[in-house]
Protein backbone atom coordinates (compact mmCIF):
# COMPACT_ATOMS: atom_id res chain seq x y z
CA UNK A 1 0.00 0.00 0.00
CA UNK A 2 1.32 3.43 -0.90
CA UNK A 3 2.05 6.13 1.58
CA UNK A 4 -0.78 8.24 0.16
CA UNK A 5 -3.34 5.48 0.71
CA UNK A 6 -2.05 4.82 4.19
CA UNK A 7 -2.19 8.44 5.14
CA UNK A 8 -5.72 8.59 3.78
CA UNK A 9 -6.86 5.60 5.83
CA UNK A 10 -5.25 7.05 8.90
CA UNK A 11 -7.03 10.36 8.41
CA UNK A 12 -10.33 8.60 7.82
CA UNK A 13 -9.92 6.43 10.84
CA UNK A 14 -9.03 9.42 12.95
CA UNK A 15 -12.12 11.22 11.79
CA UNK A 16 -14.39 8.27 12.56
CA UNK A 17 -12.72 7.83 15.92
CA UNK A 18 -13.17 11.46 16.84
CA UNK A 19 -16.77 11.31 15.74
CA UNK A 20 -17.26 8.20 17.90
CA UNK A 21 -15.72 9.98 20.83
CA UNK A 22 -18.07 12.88 20.37
CA UNK A 23 -21.12 10.56 20.37
CA UNK A 24 -20.00 8.07 23.00
CA UNK A 25 -21.52 8.37 26.38
CA UNK A 26 -19.25 6.05 28.23
CA UNK A 27 -15.70 6.46 29.43
CA UNK A 28 -14.72 3.01 28.03
CA UNK A 29 -15.73 3.87 24.48
CA UNK A 30 -13.65 7.06 24.61
CA UNK A 31 -10.64 5.22 25.95
CA UNK A 32 -10.77 2.67 23.13
CA UNK A 33 -10.93 5.42 20.52
CA UNK A 34 -7.96 7.23 22.02
CA UNK A 35 -5.99 4.01 22.05
CA UNK A 36 -6.75 3.45 18.37
CA UNK A 37 -5.57 6.95 17.51
CA UNK A 38 -2.34 6.41 19.36
CA UNK A 39 -1.79 3.21 17.40
CA UNK A 40 -2.34 4.95 14.08
CA UNK A 41 0.11 7.72 15.04
CA UNK A 42 2.74 5.10 15.77
CA UNK A 43 2.26 3.48 12.33
CA UNK A 44 2.44 6.86 10.59
CA UNK A 45 5.72 7.68 12.34
CA UNK A 46 7.16 4.36 11.19
CA UNK A 47 6.14 4.99 7.56
CA UNK A 48 7.70 8.46 7.58
CA UNK A 49 10.93 7.10 8.96
CA UNK A 50 11.11 4.36 6.30
CA UNK A 51 10.17 6.14 3.03
CA UNK A 52 8.26 9.34 3.50
CA UNK A 53 11.13 11.85 3.51
CA UNK A 54 13.05 10.24 0.64
CA UNK A 55 9.94 9.96 -1.51
CA UNK A 56 9.08 13.64 -1.08
CA UNK A 57 12.69 14.73 -1.76
CA UNK A 58 12.94 12.74 -5.01
CA UNK A 59 9.65 14.12 -6.30
CA UNK A 60 10.70 17.67 -5.59
CA UNK A 61 14.07 17.17 -7.25
CA UNK A 62 12.42 15.67 -10.33
CA UNK A 63 10.00 18.55 -10.60
CA UNK A 64 12.80 21.12 -10.19
CA UNK A 65 14.90 19.42 -12.85
CA UNK A 66 11.99 19.48 -15.30
CA UNK A 67 11.33 23.15 -14.56
CA UNK A 68 14.99 24.09 -15.12
CA UNK A 69 15.06 22.21 -18.42
CA UNK A 70 11.94 24.03 -19.62
CA UNK A 71 13.43 27.41 -18.70
CA UNK A 72 16.71 26.66 -20.47
CA UNK A 73 14.91 25.47 -23.61
CA UNK A 74 12.84 28.65 -23.68
CA UNK A 75 15.97 30.78 -23.19
CA UNK A 76 17.71 29.01 -26.08
CA UNK A 77 14.73 29.74 -28.31
CA UNK A 78 14.68 33.41 -27.36
CA UNK A 79 18.47 33.79 -27.75
CA UNK A 80 18.70 32.01 -31.09
CA UNK A 81 19.71 35.28 -32.84
CA UNK A 82 22.54 35.85 -30.38
CA UNK A 83 23.69 32.23 -30.40
CA UNK A 84 24.00 32.35 -34.19
CA UNK A 85 26.49 35.23 -33.89
CA UNK A 86 24.26 37.84 -35.55
CA UNK A 87 25.38 41.38 -34.74
CA UNK A 88 23.40 44.60 -34.58
CA UNK A 89 24.12 48.20 -33.71
CA UNK A 90 24.59 51.70 -35.08
CA UNK A 91 27.30 52.72 -37.55
CA UNK A 92 26.19 55.83 -39.47
CA UNK A 93 22.83 54.01 -39.51
CA UNK A 94 21.21 51.02 -37.78
CA UNK A 95 22.50 47.68 -39.04
CA UNK A 96 22.15 43.91 -38.87
CA UNK A 97 25.01 41.64 -39.94
CA UNK A 98 25.87 37.95 -40.08
CA UNK A 99 28.78 36.75 -37.88
CA UNK A 100 31.09 36.33 -40.89
CA UNK A 101 30.21 39.76 -42.32
CA UNK A 102 29.01 38.31 -45.63
CA UNK A 103 25.51 39.69 -45.19
CA UNK A 104 24.87 43.18 -43.89
CA UNK A 105 21.88 45.54 -43.95
CA UNK A 106 22.09 49.18 -42.89
CA UNK A 107 19.00 51.38 -42.62
CA UNK A 108 19.34 55.17 -42.74
CA UNK A 109 16.91 58.07 -42.79
CA UNK A 110 17.07 61.74 -43.70
CA UNK A 111 14.65 64.56 -42.88
CA UNK A 112 15.05 68.14 -44.08
CA UNK A 113 12.39 70.57 -42.92
CA UNK A 114 12.63 73.97 -44.61
CA UNK A 115 11.17 77.48 -44.61
CA UNK A 116 11.63 79.66 -47.71
CA UNK A 117 10.91 83.35 -48.21
CA UNK A 118 11.15 84.71 -51.77
CA UNK A 119 10.95 88.33 -52.87
CA UNK A 120 10.63 89.24 -56.57
CA UNK A 121 9.28 91.97 -58.83
CA UNK A 122 6.34 90.84 -60.94
CA UNK A 123 6.30 93.81 -63.31
CA UNK A 124 8.93 95.72 -65.21
CA UNK A 125 8.08 98.97 -63.41
CA UNK A 126 8.64 97.37 -60.01
CA UNK A 127 5.21 98.36 -58.69
CA UNK A 128 3.82 94.88 -58.06
CA UNK A 129 6.41 93.51 -55.65
CA UNK A 130 5.63 89.98 -54.57
CA UNK A 131 6.51 88.04 -51.42
CA UNK A 132 6.10 84.27 -51.42
CA UNK A 133 6.84 82.09 -48.39
CA UNK A 134 6.06 78.77 -46.80
CA UNK A 135 7.22 75.56 -45.12
CA UNK A 136 7.98 72.22 -46.72
CA UNK A 137 9.51 68.83 -46.05
CA UNK A 138 12.18 69.25 -48.66
CA UNK A 139 13.53 65.72 -48.34
CA UNK A 140 12.28 62.69 -46.44
CA UNK A 141 14.40 59.71 -47.44
CA UNK A 142 14.90 56.08 -46.46
CA UNK A 143 18.02 54.20 -47.52
CA UNK A 144 18.83 50.48 -47.38
CA UNK A 145 22.42 49.48 -48.12
CA UNK A 146 24.99 46.83 -47.32
CA UNK A 147 26.45 43.71 -48.84
CA UNK A 148 25.27 40.21 -49.79
CA UNK A 149 27.07 36.90 -50.39
CA UNK A 150 30.36 38.52 -49.34
CA UNK A 151 31.65 42.08 -48.71
CA UNK A 152 32.58 42.50 -52.38
CA UNK A 153 28.91 42.54 -53.44
CA UNK A 154 27.37 45.82 -52.27
CA UNK A 155 23.96 47.35 -52.89
CA UNK A 156 21.93 50.48 -52.25
CA UNK A 157 18.19 51.15 -52.47
CA UNK A 158 16.94 54.65 -51.66
CA UNK A 159 13.56 56.32 -51.92
CA UNK A 160 12.27 59.81 -51.22
CA UNK A 161 8.82 61.00 -50.21
CA UNK A 162 8.64 63.64 -52.90
CA UNK A 163 7.54 67.23 -52.49
CA UNK A 164 5.46 69.30 -54.90
CA UNK A 165 6.87 72.67 -55.85
CA UNK A 166 5.82 75.16 -58.52
CA UNK A 167 5.58 78.84 -59.36
CA UNK A 168 2.33 80.75 -58.92
CA UNK A 169 2.00 83.15 -61.82
CA UNK A 170 3.86 84.67 -64.75
CA UNK A 171 5.62 83.52 -67.91
CA UNK A 172 9.17 82.49 -68.58
CA UNK A 173 11.63 80.42 -70.56
CA UNK A 174 12.17 76.79 -69.56
CA UNK A 175 14.15 73.92 -71.13
CA UNK A 176 12.29 72.19 -73.95
CA UNK A 177 14.02 68.81 -73.53
CA UNK A 178 16.24 69.25 -76.61
CA UNK A 179 18.75 71.73 -75.28
CA UNK A 180 16.67 74.78 -76.14
CA UNK A 181 13.93 76.69 -74.33
CA UNK A 182 10.28 77.46 -74.76
CA UNK A 183 7.95 80.11 -73.32
CA UNK A 184 5.43 78.78 -70.81
CA UNK A 185 2.81 80.33 -68.53
CA UNK A 186 2.79 79.51 -64.82
CA UNK A 187 -0.31 79.70 -62.65
CA UNK A 188 -1.35 79.07 -59.07
CA UNK A 189 -2.22 75.38 -59.32
CA UNK A 190 -2.42 73.48 -56.05
CA UNK A 191 0.13 70.65 -55.75
CA UNK A 192 0.23 67.58 -53.57
CA UNK A 193 3.43 65.73 -52.73
CA UNK A 194 4.30 62.73 -50.62
CA UNK A 195 4.58 59.96 -53.18
CA UNK A 196 7.47 57.56 -52.56
CA UNK A 197 9.92 57.88 -55.46
CA UNK A 198 12.74 55.45 -56.17
CA UNK A 199 16.14 57.13 -56.45
CA UNK A 200 19.09 54.76 -56.02
CA UNK A 201 18.69 51.09 -56.90
CA UNK A 202 22.03 49.51 -57.77
CA UNK A 203 24.29 46.51 -57.22
CA UNK A 204 28.09 46.66 -57.32
CA UNK A 205 30.82 44.04 -57.53
CA UNK A 206 34.28 45.01 -56.21
CA UNK A 207 37.43 43.22 -57.36
CA UNK A 208 40.73 42.80 -55.52
CA UNK A 209 42.62 45.03 -57.96
CA UNK A 210 40.53 48.13 -57.19
CA UNK A 211 38.18 47.68 -60.14
CA UNK A 212 34.41 47.50 -59.76
CA UNK A 213 31.30 47.08 -61.90
CA UNK A 214 28.03 48.80 -61.00
CA UNK A 215 24.63 48.49 -62.64
CA UNK A 216 21.13 49.73 -61.95
CA UNK A 217 19.80 53.24 -61.31
CA UNK A 218 22.06 55.94 -59.86
CA UNK A 219 23.64 59.30 -60.66
CA UNK A 220 26.12 59.20 -63.56
CA UNK A 221 29.61 60.46 -62.59
CA UNK A 222 29.45 64.08 -63.73
CA UNK A 223 29.02 67.15 -61.49
CA UNK A 224 30.75 66.73 -58.13
CA UNK A 225 28.24 68.98 -56.37
CA UNK A 226 25.45 66.59 -57.38
CA UNK A 227 27.49 63.52 -56.39
CA UNK A 228 27.95 64.83 -52.84
CA UNK A 229 24.88 63.65 -50.94
CA UNK A 230 22.16 66.22 -50.20
CA UNK A 231 22.65 65.58 -46.48
CA UNK A 232 26.32 66.64 -46.70
CA UNK A 233 26.01 69.99 -48.49
CA UNK A 234 27.49 73.20 -47.14
CA UNK A 235 24.49 75.45 -47.82
CA UNK A 236 20.78 74.74 -47.47
CA UNK A 237 20.80 73.25 -50.97
CA UNK A 238 22.88 72.91 -54.10
CA UNK A 239 23.62 75.83 -56.41
CA UNK A 240 21.53 77.12 -59.31
CA UNK A 241 24.40 76.13 -61.61
CA UNK A 242 24.01 72.58 -60.38
CA UNK A 243 20.22 72.74 -60.75
CA UNK A 244 20.56 73.56 -64.46
CA UNK A 245 23.41 71.23 -65.45
CA UNK A 246 23.20 68.32 -62.99
CA UNK A 247 23.00 64.73 -64.18
CA UNK A 248 19.95 63.51 -62.25
CA UNK A 249 19.30 59.75 -62.11
CA UNK A 250 19.75 57.33 -64.97
CA UNK A 251 19.81 53.60 -65.63
CA UNK A 252 22.94 51.95 -66.95
CA UNK A 253 26.16 50.13 -66.22
CA UNK A 254 29.57 51.52 -65.28
CA UNK A 255 33.15 50.37 -64.81
CA UNK A 256 35.25 52.04 -62.14
CA UNK A 257 38.63 51.99 -60.46
CA UNK A 258 39.91 53.34 -57.14
CA UNK A 259 43.39 53.46 -55.64
CA UNK A 260 44.99 55.48 -52.86
CA UNK A 261 45.40 58.57 -55.04
CA UNK A 262 43.23 58.08 -58.13
CA UNK A 263 39.71 56.99 -58.95
CA UNK A 264 37.66 57.04 -62.11
CA UNK A 265 34.39 55.77 -63.49
CA UNK A 266 32.84 55.47 -66.97
CA UNK A 267 29.12 54.82 -67.48
CA UNK A 268 26.97 53.84 -70.44
CA UNK A 269 23.38 54.85 -69.75
CA UNK A 270 19.99 56.03 -70.93
CA UNK A 271 21.18 59.63 -70.64
CA UNK A 272 21.53 62.30 -68.00
CA UNK A 273 19.08 65.04 -67.16
CA UNK A 274 16.47 65.88 -64.57
CA UNK A 275 14.11 68.31 -66.31
CA UNK A 276 17.01 70.74 -66.58
CA UNK A 277 19.22 71.91 -69.46
CA UNK A 278 19.59 68.30 -70.58
CA UNK A 279 15.85 67.76 -70.75
CA UNK A 280 13.77 65.24 -68.81
CA UNK A 281 14.98 61.99 -67.34
CA UNK A 282 12.69 59.42 -65.85
CA UNK A 283 13.70 57.64 -62.67
CA UNK A 284 12.88 53.94 -62.73
CA UNK A 285 11.64 54.24 -66.32
CA UNK A 286 11.09 51.49 -68.85
CA UNK A 287 13.62 50.83 -71.60
CA UNK A 288 11.31 52.21 -74.30
CA UNK A 289 10.38 55.47 -72.53
CA UNK A 290 13.78 57.13 -72.40
CA UNK A 291 14.48 60.54 -73.96
CA UNK A 292 18.03 59.66 -75.10
CA UNK A 293 19.30 57.10 -77.58
CA UNK A 294 22.58 56.63 -75.73
CA UNK A 295 24.91 58.45 -73.37
CA UNK A 296 28.50 58.06 -72.19
CA UNK A 297 29.66 59.73 -68.98
CA UNK A 298 33.13 59.57 -67.46
CA UNK A 299 34.79 61.17 -64.44
CA UNK A 300 38.31 61.08 -63.00
CA UNK A 301 39.58 62.41 -59.64
CA UNK A 302 43.08 62.86 -58.27
CA UNK A 303 43.62 62.93 -54.50
CA UNK A 304 46.53 65.31 -53.93
CA UNK A 305 46.30 65.15 -50.13
CA UNK A 306 44.06 63.68 -47.47
CA UNK A 307 41.78 60.64 -47.80
CA UNK A 308 38.74 59.82 -49.90
CA UNK A 309 36.27 59.83 -47.03
CA UNK A 310 37.04 63.48 -46.28
CA UNK A 311 35.43 64.44 -49.56
CA UNK A 312 32.10 62.76 -48.91
CA UNK A 313 31.06 66.21 -47.65
CA UNK A 314 32.02 69.86 -48.21
CA UNK A 315 32.44 70.85 -44.55
CA UNK A 316 35.85 70.50 -42.88
CA UNK A 317 35.65 70.08 -39.10
CA UNK A 318 38.39 71.35 -36.79
CA UNK A 319 41.32 69.00 -36.39
CA UNK A 320 40.81 67.40 -39.78
CA UNK A 321 43.97 66.96 -41.82
CA UNK A 322 44.61 68.98 -44.98
CA UNK A 323 42.97 67.55 -48.08
CA UNK A 324 42.94 68.50 -51.75
CA UNK A 325 40.90 66.84 -54.49
CA UNK A 326 40.95 67.73 -58.21
CA UNK A 327 38.41 66.25 -60.60
CA UNK A 328 36.97 66.46 -64.06
CA UNK A 329 34.17 64.84 -66.08
CA UNK A 330 32.47 64.79 -69.47
CA UNK A 331 29.17 63.63 -70.93
CA UNK A 332 28.23 62.92 -74.52
CA UNK A 333 24.73 61.86 -75.49
CA UNK A 334 22.31 61.76 -78.41
CA UNK A 335 18.69 62.80 -77.83
CA UNK A 336 15.84 60.56 -78.94
CA UNK A 337 13.98 62.54 -81.63
CA UNK A 338 11.81 59.81 -83.07
CA UNK A 339 12.34 60.81 -86.73
CA UNK A 340 15.19 60.11 -89.12
CA UNK A 341 15.41 63.76 -90.19
CA UNK A 342 16.42 64.93 -86.74
CA UNK A 343 18.87 62.26 -85.66
CA UNK A 344 22.06 64.28 -86.15
CA UNK A 345 21.95 66.22 -82.89
CA UNK A 346 24.06 65.62 -79.83
CA UNK A 347 24.72 67.22 -76.47
CA UNK A 348 28.18 67.62 -74.96
CA UNK A 349 29.25 68.83 -71.57
CA UNK A 350 32.39 68.99 -69.46
CA UNK A 351 33.38 70.13 -65.99
CA UNK A 352 36.49 70.59 -63.86
CA UNK A 353 36.46 71.15 -60.11
CA UNK A 354 38.64 71.33 -57.01
CA UNK A 355 37.90 70.82 -53.31
CA UNK A 356 40.15 71.75 -50.40
CA UNK A 357 39.93 70.99 -46.65
CA UNK A 358 41.91 73.00 -44.10
CA UNK A 359 40.82 71.55 -40.76
CA UNK A 360 38.11 74.05 -39.84
CA UNK A 361 37.74 75.70 -43.26
CA UNK A 362 36.79 74.51 -46.73
CA UNK A 363 36.82 75.74 -50.33
CA UNK A 364 35.21 74.40 -53.51
CA UNK A 365 35.06 75.63 -57.09
CA UNK A 366 33.74 74.24 -60.38
CA UNK A 367 33.57 75.24 -64.03
CA UNK A 368 30.89 73.85 -66.40
CA UNK A 369 30.64 73.93 -70.20
CA UNK A 370 27.48 72.83 -72.00
CA UNK A 371 27.04 72.52 -75.76
CA UNK A 372 23.60 71.45 -77.03
CA UNK A 373 24.12 70.91 -80.77
CA UNK A 374 20.73 69.72 -81.94
CA UNK A 375 21.36 69.94 -85.67
CA UNK A 376 20.86 72.52 -88.42
CA UNK A 377 17.09 72.28 -88.34
CA UNK A 378 17.03 73.56 -84.78
CA UNK A 379 19.76 76.22 -85.13
CA UNK A 380 20.53 75.61 -81.49
CA UNK A 381 24.31 75.17 -81.35
CA UNK A 382 25.59 77.30 -78.45
CA UNK A 383 28.12 77.24 -75.64
CA UNK A 384 26.81 77.77 -72.12
CA UNK A 385 29.41 78.53 -69.43
CA UNK A 386 29.02 78.51 -65.65
CA UNK A 387 31.13 78.94 -62.52
CA UNK A 388 30.38 78.24 -58.86
CA UNK A 389 32.69 79.00 -55.94
CA UNK A 390 31.89 78.42 -52.28
CA UNK A 391 33.67 78.20 -48.95
CA UNK A 392 33.17 78.25 -45.22
CA UNK A 393 35.00 78.23 -41.90
CA UNK A 394 34.17 77.64 -38.22
CA UNK A 395 34.09 80.68 -35.98
CA UNK A 396 33.16 78.39 -33.06
CA UNK A 397 35.06 75.10 -33.42
CA UNK A 398 32.88 72.24 -34.72
CA UNK A 399 29.72 74.17 -33.78
CA UNK A 400 29.14 77.41 -35.69
CA UNK A 401 30.21 77.75 -39.32
CA UNK A 402 29.73 80.67 -41.72
CA UNK A 403 29.84 80.34 -45.49
CA UNK A 404 29.38 82.12 -48.82
CA UNK A 405 28.78 81.06 -52.42
CA UNK A 406 29.00 82.92 -55.72
CA UNK A 407 27.46 81.73 -58.99
CA UNK A 408 27.78 83.01 -62.52
CA UNK A 409 26.51 81.57 -65.80
CA UNK A 410 26.25 82.71 -69.42
CA UNK A 411 23.45 80.97 -71.40
CA UNK A 412 24.88 82.20 -74.75
CA UNK A 413 21.41 83.43 -75.73
CA UNK A 414 19.38 86.60 -75.31
CA UNK A 415 18.68 85.67 -71.69
CA UNK A 416 20.59 87.53 -69.00
CA UNK A 417 23.57 86.06 -67.18
CA UNK A 418 23.15 84.40 -63.83
CA UNK A 419 24.81 86.46 -61.09
CA UNK A 420 23.95 85.35 -57.54
CA UNK A 421 25.61 85.65 -54.13
CA UNK A 422 24.49 83.59 -51.11
CA UNK A 423 25.72 83.91 -47.51
CA UNK A 424 24.70 82.06 -44.36
CA UNK A 425 25.65 79.91 -41.40
CA UNK A 426 25.46 76.36 -40.00
CA UNK A 427 24.86 75.42 -36.39
CA UNK A 428 25.94 71.82 -35.72
CA UNK A 429 24.32 70.19 -32.68
CA UNK A 430 26.92 67.41 -32.88
CA UNK A 431 30.27 67.14 -34.65
CA UNK A 432 28.57 65.63 -37.70
CA UNK A 433 25.80 66.26 -40.19
CA UNK A 434 23.32 64.26 -38.06
CA UNK A 435 21.60 67.29 -36.57
CA UNK A 436 22.19 70.80 -37.85
CA UNK A 437 20.37 74.06 -38.42
CA UNK A 438 21.19 76.12 -41.53
CA UNK A 439 20.14 79.61 -42.62
CA UNK A 440 21.18 81.47 -45.76
CA UNK A 441 20.15 84.43 -47.91
CA UNK A 442 20.68 84.67 -51.67
CA UNK A 443 20.79 87.91 -53.69
CA UNK A 444 20.63 88.32 -57.44
CA UNK A 445 23.33 90.89 -58.11
CA UNK A 446 21.59 91.83 -61.35
CA UNK A 447 18.14 91.13 -62.77
CA UNK A 448 17.32 87.47 -62.27
CA UNK A 449 16.40 85.70 -65.51
CA UNK A 450 13.71 83.02 -65.41
CA UNK A 451 16.02 80.90 -67.56
CA UNK A 452 17.69 79.79 -64.28
CA UNK A 453 14.61 79.60 -62.06
CA UNK A 454 14.42 76.55 -59.78
CA UNK A 455 11.53 76.54 -57.27
CA UNK A 456 12.90 73.48 -55.48
CA UNK A 457 15.77 75.61 -54.11
CA UNK A 458 13.73 78.81 -53.69
CA UNK A 459 14.28 80.75 -56.94
CA UNK A 460 11.01 81.41 -58.80
CA UNK A 461 9.88 82.56 -62.22
CA UNK A 462 9.55 86.34 -62.51
CA UNK A 463 9.93 89.19 -64.95
CA UNK A 464 13.71 89.46 -64.97
CA UNK A 465 13.87 91.72 -61.95
CA UNK A 466 15.53 91.64 -58.54
CA UNK A 467 15.05 88.47 -56.53
CA UNK A 468 16.01 87.64 -52.94
CA UNK A 469 15.69 84.21 -51.33
CA UNK A 470 15.94 83.53 -47.58
CA UNK A 471 15.99 79.91 -46.38
CA UNK A 472 16.09 78.16 -43.01
CA UNK A 473 16.42 74.41 -42.63
CA UNK A 474 16.75 71.79 -39.90
CA UNK A 475 18.29 68.46 -40.86
CA UNK A 476 18.06 65.20 -38.95
CA UNK A 477 19.82 61.98 -39.94
CA UNK A 478 19.12 58.64 -38.33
Amino acid sequence: MSLTHRVGLLAGAATLALTGVGLAESRDAGSEALAEIAKLRTELAELKSKQGDSWLTEQRASEIRALVQDVLADADTRASLQSSGMTAGYDRGFFLASPDGNFRLRVEGQIQFRYILNYRDLSSDGINDRWTSGFENSRTKLTFSGNIVDPSWTYRVQGNFSRASTDFSGTGEVPDGMGGTETVTFNGSNNNGGSFTLEDAWLQKDFDNGMYVRFGQYKPPFLREELVNSKRQLLVDRSLVNQRYNQGYSQGVSLGFESDMFRGEAMFSDGIGDNNAWGPSYANSGWNTRSTEWAVTARAEFLVAGNWRQFDEFTSFNGESFGLLIGGAMNWQRPEFGTADNDEGQALSATVDASAKFGGANLYGAFVWFNPDIGDDFNNDRNELAIVVQGGFFIVPDTFEIFARYEWADPDTDEKDLNVLTVGANWYLTKSQSAKFTVDVGFSLEDFDSFYASPSVGWLQGFNETQIVARAQFQLLF
